[in-house]
């Protein structure tokens, strides 16, 4: 039967359509799974090359693409030629293959891992070939050929090896870690952040180092010298950091440094050779090291004439050397130390707010500054260029004598080592702090003119300031009153000071004696006291009167008359037989009792009290009885009359 031409044609238009549905359909997914990223396993099949770029070396026939990701196990231990220039994926080697894999071209990954086989990098001929990582590098096993790899990393990232890997090239652009085991690289270039795991030590070994970003870390950079002399830019390192000569070199080597360095840990120079000698010079181009401390050890130099160097901490070169003349030390930390040899440095500066303490005697051949605290912790400074100190203070020269006196002693050193103040001085009071070079009187400077001889001194020289201090204004107290000079044993002595002040201040009394029977002076300079039967003297009294500023004595001998040392002289005969005599007469007349009553108290005046105060006062006694009789008389006889 012949189909009308219409649903033939239908026919014909439905089957063009599913046949291009289909073709699409196929097309869509077939784009998708040939874009997809893959894994592709090294097989090897390939009997005619190990090249990476043949179709057949993997298990999916196809030649590994951009951000597949590359796998060698068990499969095949074949070795493979890599030789494609892709942006990949993961790269591993696993556990099971045995063979080599040879860099052939430049390549970069997102992370790579070794657990086994041997994987050799390229750099011969120059510039070589490049394995850039973006991710982590594990290596947990397996050989990295030594001196072959170079290794580029650029994301954040561990450096993870358990075995000592031995790179050609490495270079840091990321924030990468160094983790499990030491490493060394011939060449290494950082301009990122490479932080060293503490406990580990990252040699770089001859070809160089351009540090242009941060080294960081608790582990050790050691720049590894070995053949040849080698110039060095180091940057800013924030980790313990050695220059280490090897045990077996032919000979002594120098390292030159190009560009200013920061050390933000100890910087150690030491040489394992048992004779040649490792030298870091900085004098070819003067250029400045900071480091937190510097370790000189044995066959280490260090030539730093002409550069600066600035140490936060500690300096230690007992058992190394530096280069006589290592000019501009600067010492910057709270707590530095200085260990050091004989040699000498050139000059040395303690930067304000640094504390530094000598351990070994240092010697400075050029000059020395101290703006912060230097202690020589017992040992010798030697300085030939030590400078005298300096008075920057003009001495008080007057005073009030009312008030305490100062004087603050200003003086300065270059070194400023410290400065030893002293005193020389008539003055009976003032004196000296020795450390801060103050002078002061502990109460009232008082009247006079004194000579004031200050010296200050540093370790080498004494300097000094001489002045006269005169202080005016009070007088001495004046004592009016005049001691009696004895006394009759048995007898009561008084005395009572009378004495004034000019100024009308009040007065002090005092007494010293040997005659412990006086009483003390009371406040008024009155005292008494009997002496005692056979206590005769003499005995010796000291009396002082002091208006607060000035004092006056009155010293004197008292002598203590005894009875048994009377004797009659012409005016005691005289005056008993007159006292006697007309007393006798009084009796007949009473008028006579007043002629008898004046002679024994003239008598008692005049001549007993010469001879005993005991006397003196019956004399006296008897005259005024006899007086007193008269006047009863007369005015009895008064009354009789009228």
């Amino acid at each position: 039967m012949v189909m009308p031409r219409k649903i033939s044609n239908i026919a014909t238009a439905s089957l063009g359509l599913m046949l291009a549905a289909s073709f699409l359909s196929i097309s869509f997914f077939g784009s998708d799974q040939a874009s997809a990223a893959r894994t592709c396993t090294w097989d090897g099949e390939d009997v005619d090359d190990n090249l990476a770029s043949s179709p057949d070396n993997w298990d999916t026939n196809t030649a590994p693409v951009a951000e597949d990701s590359i796998l060698f196990d068990a499969t095949s231990d074949d070795p493979c030629t890599f030789n494609l220039a892709l942006a990949l994926g993961s790269f591993s080697i696993a556990t099971g293959y045995d063979g080599t894999i040879t860099q052939a071209a430049s390549f970069s990954v997102t992370s790579y891992t070794q657990a086994a086989g041997i994987f050799t990098g390229n750099w011969d001929p120059a510039p070589g070939k490049i394995l850039t990582d973006s991710g982590a590098f594990t290596r947990t096993g397996g050989t990295i050929t030594q001196n072959y790899l170079q290794l580029a990393m650029t994301g954040t990232a561990d450096l993870d090896s358990t075995a000592d890997p031995a790179f050609r090239l490495l270079n840091i652009s990321g924030t990468v870690t160094m983790k499990s085991a030491s490493m060394c690289t011939s060449s290494f270039v950082n301009s990122g952040t490479f932080s060293i795991s503490s406990g580990l030590i990252f040699a770089i070994r001859n070809e160089g180092i351009t540090n242009t970003g941060t080294i960081a870390g608790a582990g050790t950079l050691r720049d590894h010298i070995f053949f040849k002399n080698i110039s060095r830019t180091y940057g800013t390192v924030n980790c313990p950091f050695e220059i280490r000569a090897r045990n077996d070199e032919i000979s002594s080597y120098t390292v030159t440094l190009l560009a200013e360095a920061i050390f933000g840990s100890t910087v150690t120079i030491v040489s394992d050779h048992v004779s040649n000698t490792i030298t870091l010079d900085l004098s070819s181009t003067n250029y400045a090291l900071n480091a937190t401390g510097i370790t000189i050890r044995a066959r280490g130099i260090l030539n730093g004439r002409g550069s600066v160097i600035t140490v936060t901490d500690d300096w230690d070169s007992a058992n190394g050397t530096f280069t006589s003349g290592t000019s501009g030390v600067h010492f910057s930390g709270a707590s530095g130390t200085i260990y050091a040899n004989t040699n000498r440095f050139y000059n040395m500066m303690i930067e304000t707010g640094a504390s530094t303490t000598m351990q070994t005697d240092v010697y400075v051949s050029g000059y020395f500054w101290n703006n912060g605290t230097f202690s020589k912790g017992g040992h010798t400074l030697c300085l030939n260029h030590d400078q005298e100190p300096t008075y920057s203070s003009s001495p008080i020269t007057t005073a009030d004598f009312e008030n305490a006196y100062a004087y603050n002693v200003n003086a300065s050193d270059q070194e400023n080592l410290g400065l030893t103040y002293a005193l020389t001085t008539t003055h009976p009071t003032a004196i000296i702090d020795d450390e801060t070079g103050e002078i002061t009187t502990p109460g009232p400077v008082g009247n006079g003119t004194w000579s004031m001889n200050v010296s200050v001194t540093d370790d080498n020289h004494t300097v000094y300031q001489n002045f006269s201090l005169a202080a005016e204004g009070n007088q001495y107290p004046n004592i009016l009153s005049h001691p009696v000079h004895s006394v009759t044993e048995g007898v009561e002595y008084r005395y009572q000071v009378n004495a004034t002040d000019p100024d009308g201040y009040d007065l002090t009394f005092n007494m010293t004696t040997d005659a412990y029977w006086l009483g003390a002076i009371d406040g008024d300079g009155y005292f008494y006291g009997t002496p005692p039967l056979s206590e005769t003297g003499p005995w010796f009294i000291n009396i002082s009167v002091d208006d607060g500023y000035r004092t006056v004595w009155q010293n004197y001998t008292l002598d203590v008359i005894s009875i048994e040392s009377l004797t009659f002289t012409p005016g005691l005969v005289l005056t008993v037989i007159l006292g006697f005599g007309t007393a006798g007469v009084g009796l007949v007349r009473r008028e006579f009792f007043l002629l008898s009553g004046l002679v024994w108290i003239c008598g008692g005046i005049f001549y007993l009290g010469q001879v005993h105060l005991f006397f003196m006062i019956l004399s006296l006694g008897m005259g005024f009885i006899l007086l007193m009789t008269t006047a009863v008389d007369y005015l009895e006889n008064r009354d009789i009359k009228h």
